[in-house]
Parts: C-alpha cells; sequence; structure tokens
C-alpha cells in the first residue's frame, strides 16, 4: 500500500490477467518493497500502531524511491549483475 497506493488484492481485481503486483514492478519497485518489509516488521515490533506505521512508510517509500531514481546507473548496474547472475544460474 506504502509503495504504489494500492493493496495486492485490488491490484489483482484490477488486473486479473498480469499476474502479480511485483511481477509488474521495476527492480527501483522491488528494491523499495524488500526495505518496507523489513521496516515495517520493526515498526510492529515497537508497537507502532497501523496508522503510524502507514504514514512512516508512505514517507520511505517517497524518499527511497527518489533517491533510486537519482542513482539510476547504479541501479543499471545491479540489474546486469543480477541478470549474469540469473544466466549463470540456468547454465548449472
Amino acid at each position: 500500500m506504502a509503495l504504489f497506493g494500492i493493496t495486492a488484492k485490488e491490484w489483482r481485481e484490477a488486473h486479473p490477467k498480469q499476474g502479480n503486483l511485483r511481477d509488474n514492478a521495476t527492480l527501483e519497485q522491488l528494491t523499495v518493497i524488500t526495505n518496507l518489509q523489513s521496516m515495517n516488521a520493526e515498526l510492529i515490533k515497537n508497537n507502532v500502531s497501523e496508522s503510524e506505521r502507514t504514514l512512516k512508510l508512505n514517507n520511505m517509500a517517497k524518499e527511497q524511491m527518489a533517491t533510486l531514481l537519482k542513482n539510476k546507473s547504479s541501479m543499471n548496474q545491479l540489474k546486469k549483475a543480477s541478470d549474469l547472475d540469473n544466466i549463470q544460474k540456468k547454465l548449472k
């Protein structure tokens, strides 16, 4: 919800033939999702209310996406490394 503005269930209902929300996410979005999941777990451990967690996670998502998009070349290098790793795994 914090990154896309909708829940995974809402995505599936709106896009029944496009698969999972993550399947359609960019590398930057997937990176932010992973970070937000970790942060959400920490906030839950600290008994932060759902409304406050949502607010904090929304802010984090915006900040992280802005940073990642500014550093596009670094993300492209990461994607190339990931693609190479996937190719090597398929060859084994």
